[in-house]
């Protein structure tokens, strides 16, 4: 085995505590679901393990998303959610925390991205990664890049030399419009902070014929989907020439 790094063995120090919590070793995603609108019907709460077997050089990844990152009743559940396999073409070692109706504003339960830094920090991660949709909308948009601001920042504050992305917001072509004005909040926030910015609504992720990896739900992507924006991260993560600390050889 390869020699351990200070801040991989304490990654796995928690993880191997976390392990025996829960009787498993490995992979540990945290998702508590609900739909962008309230309703109960598309997700629900659910813990999931998964086990894998990660070389320790591989950079640490902590995910904070929405169901978008937790997966549907239209697809995205268990091993076909997109960081999967994003993780595994990038060499990342990832853990990741999703509540449905959530975002940088929106906290159903009280978890809003925000609520879930000291979560990733204590990961002891290289990279955090913030993933929305537009849950965000249903609150006035003067709010949202005060609360991304305080978010980063904050973040920031915990662990300064954190490689930060942001992705989002993500969008089908219904709502592709109304989306716009939060995608310049969230993306100034980004920027203010120090973070890379991912822009799926620039880059039309679900616009046109792409729109057929949305699911009947006509919010939720499709297994399809998540394999396809795993493969658009993916491809977007390596052209941002981040630092070394948050890449693998390709």
């Amino acid at each position: 085995m390869d020699p351990m790094r200070p801040g991989t063995q304490r990654l796995l120090s928690a993880v191997a505590i976390l392990a025996a919590a829960v009787g498993l070793a490995g992979w540990t995603v945290a998702a508590e679901r609900r739909n962008a609108t309230g309703a109960p019907a598309q997700v629900a709460p659910v813990t999931e393990v998964r086990k894998i077997t990660a070389p320790s050089p591989w950079p640490q990844v902590a995910i904070i998303g929405d169901s978008y990152t937790g997966g549907s009743d239209v697809g995205g559940r268990g091993s076909n959610v997109w960081y999967r396999r994003t993780c595994a073409d990038l060499r990342w070692y990832c853990v990741a925390k999703s509540v449905a109706g959530s975002g940088w504003v929106a906290a159903p339960s009280g978890r809003s991205f925000g609520q879930r830094v000291p979560w990733a920090v204590a990961f002891d991660p290289d990279v955090v990664l913030f993933f929305n949709g537009v849950d965000d909308l249903q609150h006035p948009m003067r709010t949202i890049h005060p609360a991304g601001l305080k978010a980063l920042e904050d973040l920031r504050r915990r662990k300064p030399d954190v490689v930060v992305i942001v992705i989002g917001p993500v969008a089908p072509q219904r709502i592709f419009g109304a989306a716009l004005e939060m995608r310049d909040n969230v993306q100034a926030a980004a920027l203010a902070t120090g973070a890379y910015f991912i822009d799926p609504l620039a880059e039309r992720w679900f616009q046109g014929t792409a729109g057929r990896f949305i699911g009947s739900d006509r919010f939720h992507p499709t297994d399809a989907g998540h394999r396809y924006m795993a493969d658009l991260i993916t491809k977007d993560v390596r052209a941002l020439n981040l630092p070394e600390r948050a890449r693998t050889a390709s």
